[in-house]
């Protein structure tokens, strides 16, 4: 583990999250609606079957989505809150392959450790899995463009965050 690697799982293992919820506002169901109508529109559209939360903090607002068909959903996350959530770090781990991963309000994060924001990114592509769903702030340039445009934005209801609008984009990673 390298010096910045430490320096990150010790910002995390000593974080005291604001607000009402431990994992942040972002995990709270009543922000989560435009994540949640964005998720079952590519479930539907891209026939996903299986999905690798990463970051997953508290997924209570995932499990009560209505999914258009049955989906599995493994929880993963660096810092475990809640009995079905695999510990799990990004930066070094490379997830099971999956129809989709989703990353949101985790790789913000990591701004300021670019080297692990980039190792992380690299490590979803390496997984084999075929889309990722992350949060981005609008105006930053994804690790993903260079894949071309994203496949669906989440636009109409940006979730804002630390003086930042953030946005919930599909990319294709991988051929699946």
């Amino acid at each position: 583990m390298n010096k910045t690697h430490k320096e990150m799982v010790q910002k995390f293992k000593n974080r005291k999250w604001s607000g009402t919820h431990p994992c942040g506002t972002g995990s709270m169901f009543k922000n989560t609606k435009g994540t949640r109508d964005l998720l079952i529109k590519i479930v539907d559209k891209y026939n996903i079957k299986t999905i690798s939360n990463a970051g997953a903090g508290k997924p209570g607002w995932i499990k009560r989505i209505k999914w258009p068909h049955p989906v599995e959903i493994k929880h993963y996350d660096i810092d475990v809150k809640h009995k079905n959530v695999i510990k799990f770090d990004i930066t070094t781990e490379i997830l099971p392959k999956t129809d989709l991963i989703i990353c949101r309000h985790v790789l913000n994060h990591l701004y300021g450790w670019d080297e692990l924001r980039n190792t992380a990114m690299k490590n979803f592509v390496k997984s084999g899995s075929t889309y990722i769903l992350y949060s981005h702030e609008q105006k930053t340039n994804s690790f993903f463009r260079k894949l071309g445009e994203p496949l669906e934005t989440q636009i109409d209801e940006p979730y804002k965050q630390g003086g930042a609008e953030w946005h919930f984009s599909v990319w294709r990673i991988n051929d699946g």
